[in-house]
């Protein structure tokens, strides 16, 4: 915290018994002596908020909740679905808000001050503007998500213990937690190997046996988490992101969802809410079904071009290129549909696991046909009026040129259908690779 002490002076015993009185005005610092705990927050801590005056602040978990103004206009979010946020300069000064989801916004706080819930200071308000930058620790359980057998691994956990560990092995150690405790202990499979190569040193006399244990879990760079069995020991990751980091660049490799890149530094995760869109090259117009792209990247980095270019690579494996007859995509994140214009996309991204997930599902259902069918089609098939009329097999059907071709369709051999021309249709089946 930061700020002036509203005291005239304070009383000091020294080591040797010294006591003597000092005027406040005249300390330059004063320290405390090294814990065990320092740098390592409760766990009943929610998230850690700084402001440009250099306050730092424990928060716990309550209903506070967020507004702020973005491109698509305001938004208002809990601090549950909060990763981080953080005052930037670049390219203009504002905030880079985080989200749970992984999306990633510019945004400006305006609107009522926060109250957050301190565990040792009460309620403290804070001014949007004052922010620095805010943290959320994801390990935080409300409590509702404290169950009673929670509360009593946890009461347990309060027992005061006493023990000397001397370079002695970590399962060995465990061992005889669990005994002073009577709290079960269980390994994550991964760490297994971990463990037989740990040794702990360390000496504690009259120490409440949580604070104990994250001491040796410290040790070792392991962490634990409380369940209803018990405790779980785990590889010590970190558990929330540094305040300095709580908003930065996210690396595409990390990301495992499906998201749109947006210049202006913007990260939404979500999916384009389309059927399908109108691809424009010199082959002409082609039909792309959005839950098919892998990746739809740009080729150029200037956002002002009027009708860019973009380069496709689909999840067949082909690769198209071309501009989008749309100016402006509806984009599906977080329950809401925003409009993003066509020109300020720089990328869209889907895992292959997405859609090999949803085939996956989708043979697994089984291709059911009209009413009468015994067996399921073997290939393409297009319903019409209850009526199905078998095309020739996959390999004849040229989707990726947006041309289909089959005895069926012989006035349309070679050329490229139109939308109009498949309104009496009602959908294509597809039942394999």
């Amino acid at each position: 915290l930061s700020g002036p002490i509203e005291a005239d002076e304070m009383k000091i015993k020294t080591d040797i018994g010294l006591e003597m009185k000092i005027k406040i005005d005249l300390i330059d610092a004063l320290f405390m002596r090294a814990g065990i705990m320092d740098g390592r927050h409760n766990a009943d801590i929610a998230g850690i908020l700084r402001t440009h005056r250099g306050d730092c602040i424990h928060f716990v978990r309550g209903d506070q909740a967020l507004s702020t103004v973005t491109p698509w206009g305001p938004l208002r979010v809990t601090l549950d679905q909060v990763s981080g946020l953080k005052y930037t300069r670049q390219p203009m000064p504002g905030y880079r808000l985080l989200l749970r989801d992984r999306s990633e916004l510019r945004v400006f706080p305006h609107g009522a001050a926060l109250d957050l819930k301190t565990p040792r200071f009460g309620s403290v308000t804070i001014v949007p503007g004052e922010i620095r930058d805010l943290a959320i620790i994801r390990s935080a359980l409300s409590p509702q998500q404290v169950t009673p057998r929670m509360a009593a691994v946890r009461g347990k956990l309060e027992k005061k213990i006493s023990f000397t560990f001397m370079n002695a092995p970590l399962s060995e150690a465990l061992g005889k937690f669990e005994a002073m405790t009577r709290v079960k202990i269980a390994l994550d499979p991964k760490m297994a190997q971990d463990v037989a190569q740990s040794h702990v040193t360390l000496k504690v006399t009259e120490m409440p046996a949580k604070l104990a244990f994250e001491w040796v879990m410290k040790l070792v760079a392991m962490k634990y988490t409380i369940h209803d069995e018990g405790v779980l020991i785990s590889r010590d990751e970190e558990q929330a992101r540094a305040p300095d980091d709580a908003s930065g660049d996210q690396d595409d490799a990390e990301l495992d969802v499906a998201y749109c890149r947006i210049f202006g530094g913007h990260l939404l995760v979500g999916v384009i809410d389309l059927p399908r869109m109108h691809l424009v090259s010199p082959h002409g117009i082609t039909l792309l079904d959005p839950r098919r792209i892998h990746l739809m990247e740009r080729k150029d980095d200037d956002e002002n071009v009027r009708t860019p270019s973009f380069l496709f690579e689909l999840s067949s494996g082909d690769t198209l290129s071309g501009s989008l007859k749309e100016h402006a995509l509806p984009f599906r994140s977080d329950g809401l549909v925003r409009k993003l214009l066509v020109r300020h996309i720089e990328s869209v991204f889907v895992p292959k696991h997405l859609y090999e997930e949803e085939d996956a599902q989708k043979s697994g259902d089984g291709a059911k046909g009209p009413e009468g069918t015994d067996s399921k089609p073997k290939a393409y098939q297009w319903a019409s009026n209850s009526k199905w009329y078998p095309f020739l097999e996959p390999e004849n059907v040229r989707r990726s040129l947006g041309m289909l071709r089959s005895k069926a369709l012989e006035p349309y051999k070679g050329k490229h259908i139109r939308n109009s021309d498949l309104q009496n249709y009602e959908m294509i089946y597809k039942t394999d690779k």
